[in-house]
């Protein structure tokens, strides 16, 4: 629906018709991904640092999703701040978030002195523990990726000129 609604040259369009708008509905979706993969056995309770790692990806997944349903609801104008500045800061947030996540949880799963580096031989494919902890670890680097592009591009919008 947004991709129907994008605007041509001269039109007006919402903030979910932008490319920022579009990441930011890709980045909730990846979120969902990695939330799929925690349920599913992947031992996240076991250390505090893994725990925020969760914490990372839940406070970033609510507030992708309140940025969505304000845009939606067209909510934005009465914030205090100009919405766009708002999204800005909170996408270079969640990129420092997600940032520390991408290096905390493969540490915490990965390393010898916390947890398997390999695929334990006696756990079966398509059910082990390391599987979830690897599908987190990989949609973590996706989700980062998401975000840094969100930041550049809001950045390049607000700065650059358009030619």
């Amino acid at each position: 629906e947004v991709a129907l609604t994008r605007a041509r040259p001269g039109q007006v369009a919402s903030y979910m018709a932008t490319v920022s708008g579009l990441l930011k509905i890709v980045q909730a979706f990846v979120a969902c991904i990695i939330f799929g993969a925690l349920v599913y056995d992947s031992h996240y309770g076991r250390y505090v640092a893994t725990q925020w790692c969760v914490a990372v990806y839940s406070l970033c997944f609510l507030a992708t999703v309140i940025v969505v349903a304000l845009s939606v609801m067209g909510h934005t104008g009465g914030l205090g701040c100009p919405f766009d500045r708002l999204v800005v800061v909170y996408t270079f947030v969640a990129a420092l978030l997600y940032l520390s996540a991408a290096v905390i949880w493969p540490v915490f799963c990965f390393d010898p002195k916390y947890g398997e580096p390999r695929r334990p031989a006696d756990c079966p494919r398509g059910s082990c523990p390391w599987d979830s902890q690897l599908v987190v670890t990989i949609f973590t680097y996706v989700n980062l990726l998401l975000y840094a592009i969100d930041l550049a591009y809001s950045q390049r919008i607000r700065f650059v000129p358009a030619l």
